[in-house]
């Protein structure tokens, strides 16, 4: 059975490597998923970066409601005090 099996997957190479359209599309796909691949890593580092942003912005947010100075908002954010000033604004 698995002699049979491997036999077959040979034959069947055999007659990919040789048809020339089916080998290219085949290397099109291939490189199609790695593009994808790649490009979903890139996606998945900016949606993180957003989510943080997103994140010290509500706390921003939160810190201004409650009270907090400017000078104590930045030094635990790190955001510019042009930007508190923004979200103070708002």
């Amino acid at each position: 059975m698995k002699e049979t099996a491997i036999n077959t997957a040979l034959d069947a190479t055999s007659i990919f490597m040789q048809n020339e359209n089916e080998r290219l599309a085949y290397l099109n796909r291939e490189m199609a998923i790695m593009d994808y691949e790649s490009d979903k890593d890139s996606w998945t580092e900016e949606g993180r970066r957003e989510g943080h942003r997103e994140g010290v912005l509500d706390m921003v947010k939160s810190m201004i409601a409650n009270g907090f100075d400017d000078e104590t908002i930045e030094r635990i954010s790190s955001l510019p005090a042009k930007e508190i000033e923004k979200l103070r604004n708002q």
